[in-house]
């Protein structure tokens, strides 16, 4: 039955993730029941082929489409649960395995990780009956150990989850951006300073991901598929090392629209040139990227 005012509805199911689908894709409008042909559909995806054979008679309810595309959005904003489930498709894992072996792989090197919350979190995913408890073991004097066992539920959503990622962009809040957005209130001329001492930063960390992504893929032979997210990494950085380096040629030059109103602006702000002292810029010769490949998979074969 569609979720009403008042009502408490149950957990959402492969079936209301067809209806979120079918409202999203426009396959059925609201209250009528999904044509029997196949050939009478559009295009659909893997997912809803996969639920469509489950359920070949599912009714598209928009109030409970409208209900679930909610709950959906507030269950998928930990990627530790999602990153647990992938985990969970190699082998049957504990909380504490589970933890070592995201670390072992680099995963809280590419996403924000609270480990702290692994517990509750394989609590939650239990609940919702993504994972299931297979046994309890006991070493010694050591805490009992929970191993959990990822369900058919778990993967569908884990896939699910995975493909909304891959094939949607979303906002990401970045640091640089926020800098770029607030850096009128300073001075242009320390402006100059700072991003050619960006650049700088930005080359070495280039360097170092190239060249620790090449060790890593000679030293232990690693298919290209296990270094993708690095080389993501190294070509935002390299797209923003192109931006940086474009802007500043624009502010050295005097090019830059407005420059001059905005080093006026800034004087008459009390922002003067070379407020900032060189000793007081921060340092970024002792500066690495987050991701060290050699050192990170040497490490990894010997665990």
């Amino acid at each position: 039955m569609p979720a009403t005012a008042g009502s408490s509805p149950s957990k959402p199911t492969e079936r209301n993730l067809l209806l979120l689908h079918h409202d999203r894709q426009g396959i059925c409008p609201a209250g009528q029941a999904r044509p029997a042909e196949e050939g009478s559909l559009p295009k659909r995806s893997f997912m809803e082929r996969r639920l469509s054979a489950r359920f070949p008679g599912a009714a598209c309810e928009l109030s409970e489409v409208e209900y679930y595309t909610s709950v959906m959005a507030r269950r998928r904003n930990n990627p530790l649960a999602l990153a647990a489930l992938v985990t969970l498709f190699d082998e049957d894992r504990h909380p504490y395995d589970i933890a070592q072996t995201l670390k072992c792989r680099r995963h809280d090197q590419s996403m924000r990780l609270n480990f702290g919350s692994l517990y509750s979190v394989m609590k939650t995913l239990e609940r919702n009956e993504y994972v299931e408890a297979v046994e309890v073991e006991r070493e010694g004097r050591r805490p009992e150990r929970t191993v959990y066992r990822i369900t058919d539920d778990g993967v569908f959503e884990a896939q699910d989850w995975l493909a909304d990622l891959v094939a949607r962009p979303v906002k990401e809040y970045v640091g640089f951006e926020a800098a770029l957005s607030l850096i009128g209130a300073m001075n242009p001329d320390d402006v100059i300073r700072l991003f050619r001492q960006r650049i700088g930063a930005l080359k070495g960390d280039i360097a170092k991901l190239a060249a620790g992504r090449a060790a890593a893929a000679e030293a232990f032979n690693l298919p290209r598929l296990f270094l993708v997210e690095d080389e993501y990494v190294e070509a935002l950085k390299q797209a923003e090392l192109v931006f940086v380096e474009n802007l500043l040629a624009e502010l050295s030059t005097g090019i830059f629209p407005g420059l001059d109103q905005w080093r006026e602006w800034a004087t008459s702000r009390g922002s003067h040139a070379g407020e900032i002292p060189q000793e007081q810029l921060p340092d970024t010769s002792q500066r690495s990227p987050s991701t060290d490949l050699a050192h990170h998979h040497r490490n990894e074969t010997t665990t």
